[in-house]
């Protein structure tokens, strides 16, 4: 039982790091420094990596569109990672979630739709795919 209140707090200490670090990264002009922002990101990626370490697997939900709490923490992990990427390398992911983003819509048209077209790349899929990355779903 004990291990199981340590592995809950560790959870819980990690979404108060990722809280933190959100809306200090929200604010422009805040006072906490760019040092301190990627050390709360670090330890918020530490903590919920070792807590996945730790939890024990449930079956997964037959609810398709919704994320199981695993992969919601992964889905975290994975935003605080691109956070901390350097500007080339966020790039390249936005690059990468944008042809997703394309290409998911491109898949969900039926062609014989009169009037419907893939999704071309522009600004708006450009954007959605940044918001994604920031976003919390």
């Amino acid at each position: 039982h004990g291990s199981a209140l340590a592995l809950e707090s560790l959870r819980l200490l990690a979404q108060v790091y990722e809280e933190i670090s959100a809306r200090t990264w929200a604010e422009q002009n805040c006072c906490v420094s760019n040092a301190a922002q990627r050390d709360l990101m670090q330890r918020c990626i530490r903590c919920y990596e070792t807590y996945l370490r730790n939890l024990s697997l449930q079956p997964p939900s037959h609810k398709s569109d919704v994320l199981s709490a695993p992969a919601r923490i992964v889905e975290s992990i994975i935003r605080m990672k691109a956070f901390l990427m350097g500007a080339g390398e966020r790039h390249m992911l936005v690059d990468m979630v944008e042809a997703m983003v394309l290409h998911k819509a491109a898949s969900a048209l039926n062609s014989d739709t009169p009037g419907v077209r893939a999704a071309q790349p522009s600004s708006d899929t450009r954007a959605l795919a940044e918001a994604a990355l920031r976003s919390r779903t």
